[in-house]
């Protein structure tokens, strides 16, 4: 151990005794973290992926550039032999070589922290994924490193070294990438992936650099390291015993052929893993956990069909033993959970191909594959590459669960792209099978027609009575209900009109840009409520139009929303403000424009940036509610503040929780109808009002304010546009129905958020939009587990809202700082060493004279 530290010390100080190694880390450190930094900004997200995603690429140049000294440096100058004649063991040598330089590259690696404290500042990253980085940053370079002192035995020339090294180097990664698996396995089958998994690097390093450390990855990373050290002993010890190169070939071929056939027998088995990430993305969540757990005593069987390894694209080879994985750890959660997996085309594709095949066992093939697609079950087209040329294959890969005698639940395409959020997929359809019914979901939202007097219900009556057939409907809310089916719920469009009233049994009733509400609709909402029914009311106050001029840019224009839903949410403790709302966080909207080019017109997308397109953050979303615990940010287009009656809310004996807020530097300016001016965008000009609430939760019994009171009258027509004469002969003499009836106040949830655009079809897949609406409507009508499971697939978090020049700051201080620390360290370690070597001298000539 003694002779390990001296040569490892000799080796590390060596580095430093000129200045290439301080020229290695400099340049190091500027073209990686100068890579990264070109598009951080672009991107936005609080995370070091992109990072370690380039890192291979890197070092693949730079590790070689460590390693080609350690020995062509001993050859060229001839200490070689000098080193072998010393009592020391050629273990000793190696090993002390290569943990000198694996610090020395891991002092290089250190210098990259400006970056992981810029995301801290700026962000609030998941730390998993980074530290899982750095480790496997670590053993990738050691990998790197092992490699390269390999090669430098063999040669004098130091350029020759570092150059077989980056090819060896470069062949090791490439192996492990898809494109050049796919590319083996078109010309011969299985032999792509069978290098990619055993001696491709690419495949083994990608999930450490997500967070998840599995430990075959570590022993594949460990036992290519060991083997080439052990060969470059066996390299040394070769030149003083003078081995044939025969021999030596055989010794080489076998030491690698061991490291292979190691990670060939581990390769299938599920040895265990290490989820750095913040939430264990990767790992069944406690809450699946919870719900597996109340299981009743019956069996729940979960199939999985799919296409034969052997039958795969190259891309998803591995995807049935990633899915079998995760669909064991349900089966050891819960006893009851039977999982198989079955090849749907086994009997199938061969028929027709056998002239010997009988019409009895086609026609029980044909009947299998028309079982398999009653039950939603059907192949689908993925994309192969076969001999230099794109095919297309049909492939199976789908999940049925069954439980009792319910219909069978389908997850019709199980792919790559999909497995985050599969266990989301299967715990909440079992959720579902077991409750006794669908939960069912009343959805009010606005539609528009052609004519907008058919907005009103007596209008289109009248069409109809007439004969006359009534225009398709516009729903631009049509992804919500749609989203709400595909979740399970059984969901009913009304009206709020007496011939669509919200139906009995409803869970939750969801308000959508509600306009110009009357007050019978007013009362069957409060009466819902109040009665134990959930809410959730999205109210638009404002919407915009963009007028492109070619003069003074795009002109905008609020249009006001009579919503008429404040009479019924002020008497609870809350209003939604009608002062056009503007935040400092705000997105960019493609907003199109003709343009006359010649003789054409020609449609472009211009780019508008304003206030009232307001991006709420990650931080200002709050942590301690389900909902938005992991949501990364929200696109709240045009919305409006609400305001707080804390005082009322406790009087009623409700509690209130305010799920998102406004940003900073946030303002408002009076409701208006004419064109936003410059002055009104500027928030120097305006009162600051940071954190306004932009949606709140409110729970416990809601009051019903029509007790006591008469029953308004349902309006048969419009009252304030296109009114249509009442051609009845007897009118009534009085707008009511009688007093409203007594009911039992029951415990509900009710979600009021100012902005509803953020739901609509063009912007509800923005941001954590859709994350945000399915989490709310879990919450009110299922409970919170589910809305732990699907989040752990949560987006990426995004960072501050930042100005060009703290941008600036950012790109120099991680691309700069550190590498200006190494120059001056270089400059004064030099002038001290100079220092050093004057004073010898002088010594030296003063003890001759």
């Amino acid at each position: 151990m003694r002779n390990l530290f001296t040569i490892f010390r000799k080796e590390f100080a060596g580095y430093f005794i000129s200045p290439i190694a301080y020229i290695f880390i400099i340049v190091f450190l500027v073209i990686s973290c100068g890579l990264f930094m070109t598009g951080f900004f672009l991107m936005g997200i609080a995370e070091m992926r992109a990072y370690f995603t380039m890192l291979p690429w890197v070092l693949i140049i730079f590790i070689p550039a460590i390693s080609m000294r350690l020995w062509s440096e001993e050859r060229k100058s001839g200490t070689l032999a000098l080193l072998q004649s010393l009592p020391i063991s050629s273990s000793q040598l190696v090993l002390g070589k290569f943990f000198a330089s694996l610090v020395f590259y891991i002092t290089a690696l250190a210098g990259t922290f400006p970056i992981p404290l810029m995301l801290s500042v700026i962000g609030t990253p998941d730390w998993g994924p980074i530290f899982g980085g750095y480790v496997g940053a670590i053993f990738l370079g050691g990998f790197y490193l092992a490699n390269g002192i390999f090669i430098s035995a063999f040669f004098k020339d130091q350029i020759v070294s570092f150059i077989l090294a980056m090819v060896q180097c470069f062949i090791f990664y490439m192996l492990g990438t898809d494109f050049i698996a796919t590319f083996i396995d078109s010309w011969i089958p299985q032999l792509g992936s069978f290098l990619s998994s055993t001696l491709g690097l690419a495949s083994h390093f990608s999930a450490i650099e997500r967070g998840v450390i599995d430990i075959k990855d570590i022993v594949y990373f460990l036992s290519f390291t060991i083997a080439f050290l052990i060969l470059n002993m066996y390299t040394l010890e070769s030149s003083i015993k003078l081995h044939s190169r025969g021999k030596f070939a055989i010794n080489c071929f076998i030491i690698i052929g061991i490291a292979t056939m190691i990670n060939i027998i581990i390769n299938p088995l599920h040895l265990g893993r290490f989820d750095l990430t913040k939430n264990n993305i990767y790992t069944v969540s406690e809450s699946s956990r919870k719900v597996l757990s109340r299981l009743k005593d019956v069996p729940i069987e979960i199939t999985y069909y799919v296409t034969p390894k052997s039958k795969m694209p190259t891309a998803m080879k591995t995807l049935e033993q990633d899915v079998a994985d995760k669909l064991k750890e349900f089966q050891n959660l819960n006893k009851n959970i039977k999982v198989n997996v079955v090849d749907p085309t086994k009997g199938i594709e061969d028929v027709g191909i056998n002239e010997k095949d009988t019409t009895e066992l086609a026609q029980k093939i044909q009947e299998k594959v028309e079982v398999l697609q009653n039950k939603g079950i059907v192949p689908f087209n993925a994309q192969s590459i076969e001999r230099d040329s794109f095919n297309i294959k049909r492939i199976y890969s789908a999940i049925s669960i069954s439980y009792l005698d319910k219909k069978e639940e389908v997850i019709p395409q199980v792919v790559p792209q999909n497995l985050n959020t599969l266990e989301y997929e299967l715990v909440s359809r079992i959720y579902r099978m077991t409750l006794n019914e669908k939960p069912k979901v009343a959805l009010f939202s606005p539609v528009e027609y052609p004519d907008p007097r058919l907005k009103d219900p007596a209008m289109r009556k009248i069409i109809m009575q007439m004969g006359q057939q009534l225009p398709p409907p516009h729903d631009n809310y049509s992804m919500i209900a749609t989203s709400l089916r595909q979740q399970g719920y059984d969901v009913r469009k009304v009206e709020l009109t007496e011939d669509s009233s919200i139906p009995d049994g409803t869970k939750t009733l969801i308000i959508l840009k509600p306009d110009n509400l009357n007050e019978r609709q007013r009362y069957e909402v409060n009466k819902a409520l109040a009665s134990g029914t959930n809410l959730l009311i999205a109210v638009q106050t404002y919407n915009y139009t963009y007028t492109p001029d070619h003069r003074r840019g795009v002109q905008v224009t609020p249009i006001k929303i009579e919503s008429g839903v404040n009479p019924l949410l002020s008497s609870f403790g809350i209003t939604v403000s009608d002062q056009i709302l503007m935040d400092a966080n705000h997105e960019t909207l493609a907003i199109p424009s003709r343009e006359e080019v010649g003789i054409f017109s020609v449609i472009q997308n211009q780019p508008v940036r304003l206030p009232m397109h307001i991006r709420v953050l990650d931080k200002n979303m709050n942590k301690e509610v389900s909902i938005t615990d992991q949501l990364d940010a929200l696109f709240y287009l045009w919305g409006t503040a609400l305001d707080v009656d804390s005082k009322k809310i406790q009087d009623l004996q409700l509690q209130s929780k305010t799920l998102a807020y406004s940003g900073n530097t946030t303002w408002t300016i009076p409701g208006k109808t004419e064109t936003i001016t410059k002055t009104d965008i500027t928030s120097d000009l305006h009162d600051i009002k940071p954190n306004l609430p932009l949606a709140v939760l409110i729970e416990g019994k809601f009051p019903f304010v029509y007790k006591g009171k008469d029953i308004p009258k349902w309006e048969e027509q419009s009252s304030s546009k296109n009114p249509i004469p009442d051609t009845s002969e007897e009118k009534e003499e009085k707008n009511t129905e009688g007093l409203a009836p007594e009911i039992e106040n029951m415990p509900a949830k009710a979600i009021i958020i100012g902005c509803a655009e953020m739901f609509n079809d063009h912007v509800i897949t923005a941001a954590g939009n859709p994350l945000f609406f399915l989490n709310a409507i879990d919450a009110l009508t299922l409970g919170e587990e589910l809305i732990d499971i699907r989040s752990k697939g949560k987006g990426a978090e995004y960072i501050d809202e930042l100005s060009s020049g703290t941008k600036l700051f950012y790109k120099c201080f991680t691309v700069i700082f550190i590498p200006l620390v190494w120059i001056i360290v270089g400059i004064v370690r030099t002038y001290i060493r100079r220092r050093r070597r004057v004073v010898y001298q002088k010594m030296i000539i003063a003890s001759i004279r």
